[in-house]
C-alpha cells in the first residue's frame, strides 16, 4: 500500500512539474534577458494567431513577434517591404526550457534594427 501511495504521489508531482514547465510565459523583454542574432531576412509572414514570423537565411529557428498584428501595432506589408533582403540585428528573448520546445527553435523577438535604425521594439 505504501509503494502504491508513493508512486501515485510521485506521478502527481511529475505531472504538476511538467504543467509548470509547459505554461511558463515568455519573460518581458529587457536587455539582460535578450541575446543578439544577426542575419538577412528572407521572409516576413503571418501563419496564425496574429503573430508576425521572420525567417533568416541559413537559420532554422522560427523567429516571431508575438501578437504583432494585434491593434495594428505592425503593418505586415510595410514590415515585409522594409526587411526582406536586408541585413538585420534582432534582440531575441531568452526563454526557459519547455517540453513543447526543448531545442529552443521558437525565438520571440524583442527588437529589430536595420541600418542602425530601430524598426520594431518592445524593449523596456
Amino acid at each position: 500500500m505504501q509503494v502504491r501511495t508513493f508512486i501515485i504521489g510521485l506521478s502527481c508531482l511529475t505531472v504538476f512539474a511538467l504543467l509548470v514547465l509547459i505554461f511558463t510565459p515568455v519573460p518581458a523583454p529587457k536587455a539582460k534577458n535578450c541575446f543578439t542574432v544577426n542575419g538577412e531576412i528572407s521572409a516576413v509572414f503571418s501563419a496564425c494567431c496574429q503573430d508576425v514570423n521572420l525567417k533568416l537565411k541559413g537559420d532554422n529557428r522560427r523567429f516571431y513577434i508575438n501578437r504583432g498584428l494585434d491593434n495594428n501595432e505592425i503593418k505586415l506589408a510595410e514590415l515585409r517591404a522594409l526587411l526582406v533582403g536586408k541585413k538585420v540585428e534582432m534582440n531575441v528573448i531568452r526563454r526557459n526550457w519547455t517540453p513543447l520546445d526543448p531545442s529552443h527553435s521558437l525565438a520571440p523577438v524583442a527588437e529589430i534594427r536595420t541600418n542602425g535604425k530601430i524598426v520594431f521594439s518592445r524593449m523596456k
